[in-house]
């Protein structure tokens, strides 16, 4: 979420003008397409560039009288195909943030303009960009009518109507009716999303019968057909009432499918399993050495491993110069443990990453983990410092990420680093970089 000074808090929304001054990119002139959109999640105040399909898109921020969206300049020369990748797009942005939006319009031009009219936004609706590095590259034609029934269902007010949407995620997945009521009762028992349990409680309580038959019967049937004797009638509030109460369950029926059936993950189950963090290492280490490490193995001496020249940089964070295209100094195993070591291209700084391949983690060992190799110059004092605040951003939940600094590829990358029995004091922080400074000009003057 957004933290700024109280000036940006109390008017955290740029005006459209500043959001281009800040990226003059969107100054560009070409045809450009956007779809500007009502989302039910909160949304960056600064804009954010991402390829998808093979095209950049940049997201646009809420602004204070206009909506957001997404936008991209001279993508398919079919308009229309144009604005359907930007669909595609927002129904997998959507996915990743399990959340809805619905779409208010599209336009363009060269300029960019938005579309005006937003009401002012909530202060709910602010957070930092998205990270999306684990954004997933989905192929197949129903898995992205999936997606984007999901985020109708998820963008929509009326719960009928996202019963309804949900439904139909499933009958994407699963088309054959009968496999279907059996996927659907299957699945049943295998929900661990809370809302949908104790919807799932509550309805047994009150229905008998499989819950399959009946989310279809007085769900999905009584929502799309008029003509039926079990019909969703808007001016009843019965109706309206079982809908919402029934609604948990169909939403995570749908999510559901789209997980087990078409293979792309929630944002919960990546987080669970944790593959993020050394995916990178993984593919540079191979298939047969990972193995040895994890079974506690003897590493054959004539195993090699080719270690990129790394970045080591943190998440919404500028890059610190000294960690910058390191280069590798060794690699060691023990515990079950690869041990990759890293030194600056000047060789001030050194850098050991713990790579706990058992349990999903890289971590950097505080005490031997960051180094200053000081030779007494001015230089290394400023090469200090930098590393002084590296510490700083870390101990401040900073979210490490290591970039294959030749092919701009990110490697692994931690969730926000929490600190445990300490406290960081802001003072004392200023107070060592001042020393740093001062060490820099006593150096500088011998």
């Amino acid at each position: 979420m957004y933290i700024g000074t109280s000036q940006r808090m109390t008017n955290p929304f740029k005006t459209l003008q500043e959001i281009r001054e800040e990226n003059p990119e969107l100054l560009q002139a070409g045809s450009w397409k956007l779809i500007n959109i009502d989302p039910r999640m909160a949304w960056p105040t600064s804009a954010q560039s991402f390829e998808f399909e093979g095209f950049p898109i940049w997201l646009i921020p809420i602004t204070e009288n206009a909506y957001p969206g997404l936008a991209m300049r001279d993508g398919p020369q079919d308009r229309n195909e144009a604005y359907a990748v930007l669909y595609r797009a927002l129904s997998v942005l959507s996915w990743m943030q399990g959340a809805g939006a619905t779409i208010v319009g599209a336009g363009g031009g060269s300029p960019l303009f938005p579309i005006y009219g937003i009401e002012r936004p909530p202060r709910e609706y602010q957070r930092d960009p998205f990270d999306l590095t684990e954004m997933p590259n989905v192929e197949d034609p129903n898995a992205k009518l999936a997606l984007a029934l999901m985020r109708e269902g998820r963008g929509l007010r009326h719960p009928a109507y996202s019963f309804l949407s949900f439904f139909r995620v499933v009958e994407r997945a699963v088309p054959n009716g009968r496999r279907r009521g059996e996927w659907v009762e299957d699945q049943i028992g295998r929900l661990d999303e809370h809302r949908a349990n104790q919807a799932l409680s509550e309805l047994r309580e009150r229905i008998e019968g499989p819950i399959g038959a009946h989310l279809y019967d007085s769900g999905r049937c009584a929502v799309a057909h008029a003509g039926g004797e079990v019909v969703a009638n808007p001016d009843d509030p019965e109706d309206y009432l079982r809908l919402s109460r029934e609604l948990p369950i169909m939403e995570e029926l749908a999510v559901q499918a789209i997980e087990t059936v078409f293979g792309i993950q929630t944002r919960r189950t990546i987080f669970r399993e944790h593959l993020y963090e050394l995916r990178g290492w993984k593919r540079i280490f191979g298939e047969e050495l990972l193995k040895d490490i994890r079974d506690g193995n003897a590493i054959p001496e004539d195993a090699t491993v080719d270690l990129p020249m790394i970045n080591v940089r943190f998440r919404l964070s500028e890059p610190f110069d000294c960690l910058e295209g390191m280069l590798p100094t060794g690699c060691s195993v023990h515990e079950r443990k690869a041990e990759v070591s890293y030194k600056s291209p000047d060789g001030f700084a050194a850098i050991n990453l713990l790579l706990d391949f058992a349990n999903e983690r890289q971590v950097i060992a505080h005490e031997t983990g960051i180094q200053l190799l000081d030779d007494g110059s001015a230089d290394a004092a400023r090469v200090g410092k930098q590393l002084a605040q590296f510490l700083h951003a870390l101990y401040c939940n900073g979210a490490l990420q290591i970039w294959d600094a030749m092919e701009g590829e990110l490697i692994a990358k931690s969730d926000a680093y929490l600190p445990v029995n300490m406290m960081f004091n802001p003072d004392g922080a200023k107070a060592e970089l001042d020393r740093w400074d001062e060490e820099i000009v006593g150096r500088l003057l011998k």
